[in-house]
């Protein structure tokens, strides 16, 4: 495992020094559904699969923006640059995301924000920041709580009336055009919970093993255990000492099929 471990993160750091190349930079393609894509993406999509075809040739690379096609039980996953929206005007709210599923399961997550230097890890077990361990917080105040919501139109539900109701409540509601770094944040205690009606895999499995190594919890919006290839399934990731008023906003605010 740790040689998983020590590739996770030499590759994002190299990742990283891509992202940084072409931060702030005008080379933004846009997909069929008018979401951007960047050189960076590319570049560092195609290098993931470069390199675990060099070392771990019997490993899967499912990329959002290139994939193999290969069966095995062990899959790489990867969103290059998680936060384009921001990344590509120059707002430096964005990092690299790789995880190691087996059988769909997450082994391991790695989240980079190259600008700040944060290097996120966390294998379910324990998590790290710039190999320090890290722990949820411990706050129960929603008052004092900051939560995370990103909701897009392409998403499975809408969260309109879920954010007028935290909002009323006095809750610091944040947007981080991010899924994976407010994610992350959660680990190391500044983020009480996200929220997410999205289930694309790279968005989440590379957050995932870091929040619950962290002590934190993460649930479907019906309190079930995530399942990534469940396209209607979307998280809930806190600290735990919230998580069942959030999940009981969302029963009475979003409307669930």
């Amino acid at each position: 495992m740790e040689h998983y471990v020590q590739f996770a993160k030499e590759f994002v750091r190299e990742a990283g020094t891509i992202a940084k190349k072409y931060f702030n930079s005008d080379t933004t393609q846009w997909k069929d559904d008018m979401t951007p894509v960047t050189k960076a993406d590319l570049e560092i999509n195609t290098l993931l699969i470069t390199k675990v075809n060099e070392l771990f040739p019997w490993h899967r690379v499912i990329g959002e923006e290139e994939s193999t096609n290969n069966e095995s039980d062990y899959c790489w996953i990867c969103d290059p640059i998680d936060g384009t929206i921001l990344y590509r005007v120059g707002i430096p709210v964005f990092s690299v995301c790789i995880s190691l599923l087996h059988k769909w399961k997450p082994l391991l997550g790695v989240i980079y924000d190259p600008i700040m230097d944060r290097l996120f890890y966390g294998d379910g077990q324990s998590s790290y920041l710039n190999d320090e361990i890290i722990n949820v917080n411990n706050e129960d105040n929603l008052e004092k709580c900051v939560i995370a919501i990103e909701n897009f139109p392409k998403d499975v539900y809408d969260l309109g009336e879920l954010y007028k109701q935290l909002t009323a409540l006095n809750i610091k509601v944040v947007q981080f055009a991010s899924i994976a770094y407010p994610t992350a944040l959660i680990a190391s205690g500044q983020v009480s919970a996200t929220i997410f009606p999205m289930n694309q895999i790279w968005e989440f499995a590379p957050a995932m093993p870091i929040i619950t190594g962290a002590g934190g919890k993460v649930t479907t919006f019906t309190g079930d255990n995530p399942d990534f290839l469940d396209p209607a399934h979307c998280y809930v990731a806190s600290n735990g000492k919230i998580h069942d008023f959030i999940l009981d906003i969302i029963k009475k605010t979003v409307k669930i099929d």
